[in-house]
């Protein structure tokens, strides 16, 4: 059942709800002008100001509409027309915020299937699970990756965590070493693979500048994933 289907919990949710089905901007989940909610007051005099700011701040804090501003390039009005940048500092604080929401979610009892559509994205999911390993971490990434994941890979291996690092291409590091990895098995782009603890796991492909994939802690998703990277240690 969608949200819209859903009968509304409170009467700011029921105000979200409303606000989707008038504005594609906010069904789209786009980056919103700044001030928004003035407009929105100038169209809908009925609404209560009150919920209107409880709904744009569930909309706002959601993790779609984080992952939507930090993708994003432009804030739009509610006709949909470009109305201002996203900066690059709120871009950083879009993120900060979904790491921080990230970092307050243990793993799940039940399996989770995420899906990853940013480079930035991917790379924060694996260095969040690496700076929560505790006993090994298997990982297989471009070089240019490592220079992102170098700090939570160092505090893990600090921490006495067992590293298994691989990449196509020759990658350094101090504190550990990264052997080269075989690239004659079949990949829809670079590989990106990243098993914590057996517990859970990135499957992803780097084509260009775009990253696609999963991550998950269901079962036979991380033993698909040791077994990718397990391939990729071996000659074809």
């Amino acid at each position: 059942m969608s949200e819209s289907d859903s009968k509304p919990r409170d009467p700011h949710h029921a105000v979200l709800i409303s606000l989707r089905s008038t504005f594609p901007v906010f069904q789209e989940c786009r980056p919103l002008a700044i001030g928004i909610h003035k407009a929105v007051l100038e169209r809908i005099p009925s609404i209560n100001p009150q919920q209107l700011r409880l709904a744009m701040r569930m909309h706002t804090a959601s993790a779609r509409y984080l992952k939507a501003l930090t993708n994003g390039e432009t804030r739009f009005d509610l006709d949909g027309n470009p109305a201002g940048a996203v900066t690059p500092e709120q871009k950083q604080q879009a993120l900060d915020t979904l790491r921080d929401h990230l970092a307050e979610i243990s793993v799940p009892e039940s399996p989770t299937l995420v899906e990853i559509e940013s480079a930035r994205g991917s790379l924060q999911l694996i260095a969040h699970d690496i700076g929560r390993a505790t006993a090994s971490v298997r990982l297989l990434a471009p070089a240019d990756a490592y220079h992102v994941l170098t700090p939570s890979l160092r505090k893990a291996a600090g921490s006495g965590v067992t590293l298994d690092l691989c990449a196509l291409e020759p990658v350094e590091l101090p504190f550990a070493t990264v052997r080269p990895a075989h690239p004659g098995h079949q990949w829809p782009g670079q590989p990106l693979v990243a098993v914590v603890d057996d517990r859970s796991a990135v499957m992803a492909a780097r084509v260009g500048t775009d990253v696609r994939g999963h991550w998950s802690t269901a079962p036979a998703f991380v033993a698909a994933a040791a077994l990718a990277f397990e391939r990729f240690g071996t000659a074809p």
